[in-house]
């Protein structure tokens, strides 16, 4: 039988190491302001972490602030109803504060050929639609994304020709994962599908190019196997 003072000795042995175990870690803080053009603060735009259930609102000073962020990879959106959204990809350390600015211009619209009909275009999405009506690539749209009801991004990109998805996409015809690149923005190489892409619900177009002959000039890259495709994904963000 164990007496009472070899019972408090042992409490002192034990009581440290179940503090430490307990001890919560620092968590990664990320603050933001949203101006306009005039550098006026824009209230109620939101930020967003792109492929997680992370979205807060500006206040009146057009700050947010996201907290307990894990280290890692993100793209951060901000996007406000009559403004071209915003996108960029941060990189979270442990117990980091980031501070960040975003600029939002307002969304201009276009007069189609007949006067009646009035269009708003996205800028981000314009070079879409252009390379779409020269048809170099693979196009996928929106309403094309509606249609297939799918929840995975995996899903999605596997409804592709020459993409094989198991955690990256693979180009079946160069037998090298693909690139990727979110509303312009190069992810690191492979990227993960599930973890570092958006939802089908997010996204507003695809475009895969499975021959590097016919990738767009800004979106060339060399990765350690060399030329590979790519495929570039556009966000519904602020459309």
């Amino acid at each position: 039988m164990i007496g009472v003072r070899a019972l408090r000795s042992l409490a002192l042995l034990v009581l440290p190491v179940s503090v430490e175990a307990g001890r919560p870690q620092p968590a990664s803080v990320l603050d933001g302001v949203v101006t306009d053009s005039t550098l006026a603060p824009i209230a109620d735009a939101t930020a967003s972490i792109l492929g997680s259930s992370v979205h807060v609102t500006t206040g009146s000073n057009g700050r947010f602030r996201i907290v307990s962020l894990a280290p890692g990879q993100y793209i951060l959106a901000i996007h406000r109803l009559g403004y071209i959204a915003s996108s960029t990809s941060i990189v979270i350390g442990g117990a980091d504060t980031l501070r960040l600015s975003f600029t939002l211009a307002p969304i201009t619209r276009v007069l189609d050929t007949v006067p009646v009909h009035a269009t708003r275009v996205v800028a981000r999405l314009a070079e879409f639609e252009e390379r779409r009506h020269f048809g170099q690539g693979r196009f996928m749209t929106q309403e094309d994304i509606e249609k297939f009801n799918l929840v995975a991004t995996r899903d999605l990109l596997q409804t592709l020709p020459f993409v094989a998805v198991e955690t990256t996409a693979v180009n079946m015809r160069a037998g090298c994962a693909f690139q990727f690149f979110v509303d312009g923005l190069k992810m690191h190489y492979p990227t993960r599908v599930e973890s570092e892409l958006p939802s089908p619900k997010e996204i507003a177009g695809i475009e895969v190019y499975a021959n590097s002959a016919f990738v767009p000039l800004r979106y060339k890259t060399f990765n350690a196997g060399g030329v590979c495709g790519v495929i570039l994904i556009w966000t519904r963000a602020g459309s």
